[in-house]
C-alpha cells in the first residue's frame, strides 16, 4: 500500500468522522480506497497467522498464567485465520459496492444548492 493510499484513507476517515457530505466522484474513489485498505489488512492478518504458526520453532515459549502456550497460539492462529477470511469477504463487498457506485452520476442541473 502506498503512502498516497494511506493519506487518502486518512482523509476519508476524517470526512466520515465529521460526517461531511461527499461528491459522487469522491464516493467512486472511496470504494476503491476502502478495498485497498481492506486487502492490506487481510495481508497483515495472514502474515501474523503465519508468524504465530512458526513461533514455537523459533523460541521456547511460556505462558504468564501457566497455561499451555501451544493452546494460546492455536487460538490466536485460528482467530487470525478467521479475520483474514472476514476481511476477504469484506473486500468483495467493498469492490462490488464501489462498482455499483461507479455507475451513478449526477445529472446536470440537479444540484440542490442552485436555488
Amino acid at each position: 500500500m502506498t503512502g498516497e493510499t494511506l493519506n487518502g484513507f486518512g482523509e476519508l476517515v476524517d470526512a466520515a468522522s465529521e460526517r461531511r457530505a461527499m461528491e459522487v466522484t469522491a464516493l467512486h474513489e472511496a470504494g476503491e480506497l476502502l478495498s485497498k485498505v481492506i486487502q492490506a489488512a487481510a495481508i497483515v492478518a495472514d502474515h501474523l497467522r503465519a508468524e504465530v504458526a512458526v513461533l514455537p520453532k523459533r523460541h521456547v515459549l511460556s505462558d504468564d498464567t501457566g497455561d499451555d502456550p501451544g493452546a494460546r497460539l492455536a487460538e490466536a492462529g485460528e482467530r487470525l485465520r478467521r479475520i483474514t477470511g472476514l476481511l476477504q469477504d469484506a473486500d468483495l463487498h467493498a469492490r462490488r459496492s464501489g462498482a455499483a457506485l461507479r455507475h451513478i452520476n449526477v445529472q446536470a442541473g440537479s444540484d440542490e444548492s442552485e436555488d
